[in-house]
């Protein structure tokens, strides 16, 4: 045993292989804790990218469906009197949320501010288009009992009915406009962490 020892301790070939295989392993080890950083470091990138297509998805298209929001209806509301219904035929939907409601599954990727802000304006902005369309209903009930009574002005059934009418759509007006102020309240509030946030990771 020992001679077979010495033999091995004296032999180049030996220790030749075993010394080449040892810096084999180790640039084996370090080419894999070299990958594995580069994969790493590319899966945080990409998250970063991710995110940051992402914000400024969001800010692009809360911007344009406001800034549309606003030619059409901003002068309406500021010309609107107390006490009067708000006499305009707005048709919306919320089919308008395309990049939000496709990009939904990524939106907890996103700083926790960020996402309440994106949030609250989206729920807030679909409740100003549930209220849009309410009123819609009541102006075309109100435009069809007009028309009733103009044909026929002494049935006092539709007269009554039309000033119900007139007079829940005047008392629904100020709730229109207090959402229409919160929404556009949450959109300055959004693009605002929008942008903090985006100034942050494209640094």
């Amino acid at each position: 045993m020992i001679e077979f020892l010495s033999k091995m301790a004296s032999s180049t070939e030996f220790w030749s292989g075993l010394g080449g295989a040892v810096v084999g392993g180790c640039f084996t080890l370090w080419g894999t804790i070299i990958e594995g950083r580069r994969e790493k470091i590319n899966k945080e990138q990409d998250n970063l990218s991710k995110k940051i297509n992402i914000l400024k998805g969001i800010k692009a298209e809360i911007e344009l469906i406001t800034n549309l929001y606003n030619e059409r209806m901003n002068h309406h509301i500021i010309d609107h009197k107390q006490g009067e219904i708000l006499d305009v035929y707005f048709l919306i939907t919320q089919n308008n949320f395309v990049f939000y409601e496709s990009n939904a599954e990524f939106l907890s990727e996103l700083d926790e501010k960020v996402l309440n802000d994106v949030v609250n304006f989206y729920i807030t902005a679909k409740s100003l288009i549930d209220t849009y369309n309410t009123n819609n209903l009541s102006i075309t009930e109100i435009k069809s009992l007009s028309l009733k009574v103009a044909d026929n002005p002494d049935s006092e059934t539709h007269v009554n009915i039309l000033q119900a009418y007139m007079e829940l759509a005047a008392e629904y007006a100020p709730m229109i406009i207090e959402i229409h102020t919160k929404t556009l309240e949450a959109k300055e509030n959004v693009i605002n962490s929008i942008n903090e946030e985006l100034n942050k990771l494209e640094k």
